[in-house]
């Protein structure tokens, strides 16, 4: 099994020698069943779950969470160096074949999305970004963004319950780290060259302003914003069980924005339940791989 830091390694090589004019170019149009269709990223728990419940508190949009609708295109596109060769130029044939399982697998999880705004949530697709450019080149991004040190932590407090290629990159805040930089660094470089529209949600600015920011969002998707969105929360009664667990969390407490080691907005980290509360004052450099994990977080639960 590929390492999953060696596998994005292997595709910013690949992405690098790419020409990049005329990317978004396909041979016919591609027709689109939604009426908008948003691909939602980031990191692992960087709060793109929150972002996701905020979406699908919009009326008449549809979300799906990391449902593996791309699972048939990975395997025609991204498996190895040849298969990454059939993006550029595209190969109409393949292309098509995994457009057409990429909707048959989000009917099979949403009967109605047809003539929806449709948000597809996964938080690693900004490493794909170049294969879901060239099959959905109307596509737009939102992507959500926090740093490293609560991402990291977060992922390190939370238990992984299936060892898989990805997953054994999350057992220490080391390898943590290094896939975090690998990830994040191609999704950057992919934004940086991609003629794709995109939108960034940043914590610091939506614990500021909620109105503001979530507003903002619902014009970037085409949807319509009511105050129903406040109560974002309530989606996620319709949602797994992991979602609920991790929207709860994001209603309850603030965040922390750092960036280089520095602390950008240093927010109370409080229980708006039962104030419990400390201020992080920690920065990038003062936190190792042997910082001790808590195993739960006050106020988190009940």
């Amino acid at each position: 099994m590929e390492n999953h830091v060696a596998f994005i390694d292997r595709l910013r090589t690949w992405f690098e020698r790419q020409d990049m004019s005329g990317w978004s170019a396909v041979s016919s149009p591609v027709d689109s069943p939604v009426r908008q269709h948003v691909f939602l990223l980031g990191y692992l728990r960087s709060g793109v779950t929150l972002v996701e419940s905020i979406l699908a508190s919009l009326s008449g949009t549809r979300v799906l969470e990391e449902a593996d609708t791309l699972r048939v295109a990975d395997s025609i596109f991204l498996r190895n160096d040849e298969s990454l060769a059939r993006l550029n130029p595209l190969d109409p044939v393949a292309a098509q074949h995994a457009r057409d399982a990429y909707w048959k697998r989000v009917r099979e999880k949403i009967s109605d999305v047809d003539g929806k705004p449709f948000v597809d949530m996964s938080p690693l697709y900004g490493i794909k970004l170049p294969m879901i450019a060239r099959l959905f080149p109307n596509a737009i991004w939102p992507s959500s963004v926090v740093a490293i040190l609560a991402t990291s932590c977060s992922v390190a407090f939370a238990g992984i319950s299936k060892v898989n290629a990805l997953t054994y990159q999350l057992t220490s805040l080391e390898s943590i780290a290094r896939h975090y930089d690998a990830a994040q660094s191609l999704t950057e470089r992919h934004l940086q060259v991609l003629p794709m529209p995109r939108h960034f949600v940043e914590y610091s600015r939506l614990v500021r302003d909620f109105d503001g920011t979530t507003k903002a969002l619902a014009e970037f998707i085409g949807a319509d914003w009511t105050e129903r969105v406040r109560e974002f929360n309530s989606t996620a009664a319709s949602l797994p069980v992991r979602h609920r667990v991790q929207c709860r969390f994001a209603k309850h407490y603030s965040m922390v924005v750092i960036s280089g080691g520095d602390i950008v907005d240093k927010s109370n980290l409080s229980c708006r339940r039962c104030g419990h509360g400390w201020r992080n004052s920690a920065t990038l450099t003062d936190v190792s791989v042997d910082t001790p994990m808590p195993r739960s977080v006050p106020g988190a639960s009940g």
